[in-house]
């Protein structure tokens, strides 16, 4: 999903690599270097993100409350001896928080979950033969009411949320764990091999989860 995004970062945070990263996933961005110049974009562009540096000059929390005024998510991006700036931030209204140094499919994954937090989101979900209600956070399958743990559930309500696409396992984790992926292949394995069970498919013979080798997962109709 394109976004509009405001990085409000000194130079030293708003690096090239991150520049590079968001628009590269076809992201529009707009870069500026202090609050004043920050909150001027509002004027001229509908925000659907603001990133905001928890040490921007002269003093971040005019660009961090852009968030509820103009509807859109907001992540305060800091350093590790800033992190509990960075905690305060999300105390105050924040969706969520980047502590560097990051992957930059660390950094597309949350950013992916902002996006969505910040958008409608139906309340039941279906995908096939699959319903998904987040609210009551159950789930059936042809009709069929599955018993799914918590883990379960949150991969199966994230997939079914990002149907049709395939979904690496970096943006798993960032979803479901909320951490970076540090490679805990089996860990993941057996959890989509559950929730394949509970669908009543298994990984050689799929009707909704497919397994894209050496990419990540999908989940779609039949």
């Amino acid at each position: 999903m394109s976004a509009n995004i405001l990085l409000a970062a000194a130079p030293a945070t708003a690096s090239a690599a991150i520049e590079r990263a968001l628009t590269g996933a076809g992201h529009r961005l707009h870069v500026r270097r202090n609050a004043r110049e920050a909150l001027m974009v509002t004027d001229t562009v509908a925000l659907d993100l603001v990133l905001v540096d928890v040490r921007l000059p002269p003093d971040p929390g005019p660009v961090a409350a852009i968030g509820p005024r103009a509807g859109c998510a907001v992540v305060a991006l800091a350093a590790a001896d800033t992190e509990e700036l960075a905690m305060r931030f999300v105390e105050d209204g924040a969706d969520d928080f980047l502590i560097a140094p990051f992957t930059r499919a660390h950094l597309a994954a949350r950013v992916r979950m902002a996006l969505r937090r910040s958008r409608p989101v139906p309340r039941v979900m279906t995908v096939g033969g699959i319903t998904v209600d987040l609210a009551a956070r159950r789930a059936a399958c042809d009709g069929r009411a599955l018993s799914l743990s918590r883990l379960e559930f949150d991969f199966l309500a994230f997939l079914a949320g990002r149907a049709g696409e395939v979904v690496s396992r970096e943006d798993l984790v960032a979803a479901v764990w909320c951490e970076r992926y540090s490679g805990h292949d089996r860990v993941i394995d057996v959890h989509l091999s559950c929730l394949r069970r509970k669908l009543g498919e298994s990984a050689a013979r799929p009707r909704h989860l497919h397994t894209v080798r050496n990419v990540g997962v999908r989940l779609q109709a039949p």
